[in-house]
This record gives structure tokens, sequence and C-alpha cells, in this order.
């Protein structure tokens, strides 16, 4: 079951307390509680056409299964709304995010903007340790 807004934005501003942390995804609603504290942002900006991809080969592989990535009893699932939202908040959030990386960097912030697959695996190689 997804968490409240109020639950999420908690946990959030407690994550943030800690000395290292990591949070994946957009979660644009609560940027402002972990601008503040962010020392390095990565962002993966990949086509359109790959996420896509991505999205229906997650549905096929996982169809009627809990991914072990997400909240138990949240099944993959994909449908008109969530292809809609999609199609419809890509561009709009991959130029809010550019301007929103730009200012990261002007602040001094670690940033590293990775728009392909290659980019993504040279970066895994440089800075994950194993």
């Amino acid at each position: 079951m997804e968490a409240s807004v109020q639950e999420f934005s908690a946990a959030q501003q407690q994550v943030v307390q800690n000395e290292q942390w990591i949070v994946e995804g957009n979660y644009s609603g609560t940027f402002d509680i972990r601008e503040p504290y962010a020392d390095t942002v990565i962002y993966l900006e990949l086509p359109l056409r790959v996420c896509l991809y991505r999205v229906l080969k997650r549905r096929v592989q996982f169809h009627g299964k809990t991914r072990n990535d997400i909240g138990e009893g949240c099944k993959e699932k994909i449908d008109k709304a969530f292809l809609k939202f999609i199609l419809t908040t890509y561009g709009a959030r991959k130029r809010k995010m550019l301007e929103r990386i730009q200012r990261y960097a002007g602040e001094g912030k670690n940033v590293h903007y990775l728009k392909t697959p290659a980019q993504i695996e040279g970066f895994l190689k440089t800075y994950i340790k194993k």
C-alpha cells in the first residue's frame, strides 16, 4: 500500500538527517526536503522509447507478481492512465529536471547527468567499488 503524503514526507525528513543517504526516484513533491542536504545528484534521463520499453518489459516479466523493489501487495500492472502519465509528463519533467540540475551545478553540488545506458555503465564502473 502506498504511503500517505504526510508519511512519505516525514520519512524523507528523517532520511536526510543521516550522514549519508541515497534516494531513488523523482518524487518532485519532496524535492524541497532533499535539496538542501544533497551534495550529489545523479539524474538518469533515458529516451522515452527506452522508458516505455522497460515499462512493458516489467509488465511481462512480473505479470501478477510483486517485484522485490516495491511494497508488498503492489502487483505489477500497466493501464491506460499510467501510459498517459508517462507520455504527457515526460517532456515537461525533462525540462524541469534540466533546470534543476543546472541550478544544482551552480550551487556546487556534484551533478551526474546520464542520458544513455553506456553513460550509466561507465558511471557505475568509475564510482561503484566492488
